[in-house]
């Protein structure tokens, strides 16, 4: 998702919470219980999409969504914490942070599925796999620095392709992208001409490599 359709998202989210029905007592307001839930499990949605697990808005989000009981949601206190909060991660989105925060989140998703990969070599899966995966992990990461930098590609694009992202590791980013190539097109026979800790070396060399380019 880019930054300008988070942004997009979450206003849109902000104008819905706005219009949430409500009416004054002698304790604050009254929030309609119905409309009140359905607003902040779309926002918890948003949150949850943009925001990585581990980040303070992600963390506070979650703290007050399970504190207390579904019941007292549409309670003052609460609709109020949650607007705040939600008002907290709109002036991020708007002031240009983003970025950094969907690349976390990219280089997490990347660092899950090479993980999957790794358990595969050690339990001993067929190792076409988990060479596919890492891959794809290192396909998906130079795409984006590509397009990250301004960089254009001819036709749907590979590994080979995405190579200028990173020039000064193309020599084994090509070998990775070989050995997925390899186990694509024969999964039967790369499991008879290499070895787990082969595979093994691709992952750790794909993971360092996102490591350094996706700080």
């Amino acid at each position: 998702m880019s930054p300008e359709k988070a942004l997009e998202w979450f206003r849109a989210l902000h104008a819905k919470g706005d219009a949430i029905p409500s009416e004054p007592d002698e304790w604050g307001t009254i929030y309609e219980p119905r409309a009140t839930i359905a607003w902040v499990m779309e926002a918890d949605a948003a949150i949850k999409a943009v925001f990585p697990a581990g980040h303070p808005t992600a963390m506070w989000w979650q703290s007050a969504l399970t504190s207390q009981p579904p019941t007292t949601m549409a309670n003052t206190d609460r609709v109020n914490a949650f607007r705040a909060l939600f008002d907290a991660a709109i002036a991020q989105l708007e002031g240009g942070r983003i970025g950094s925060l969907v690349e976390g989140v990219r280089a997490d998703n990347a660092r899950d599925l090479l993980g999957q990969a790794e358990v595969m070599v050690r339990d001993r899966v067929h190792l076409a796999a988990p060479t596919v995966i890492a891959g794809g992990a290192l396909e998906s990461t130079l795409r984006h620095l590509c397009t990250a930098h301004g960089l254009t590609w001819k036709g749907a694009g590979s590994i080979s392709v995405y190579i200028q992202a990173s020039t000064t590791d193309e020599k084994h980013v090509l070998a990775w992208g070989g050995l997925r190539n390899d186990a694509a097109h024969d999964p039967e026979g790369y499991g008879k001409k290499r070895t787990a800790p082969e595979v093994e070396r691709m992952i750790d060399g794909v993971r360092h490599f996102i490591a350094e380019h996706m700080r």
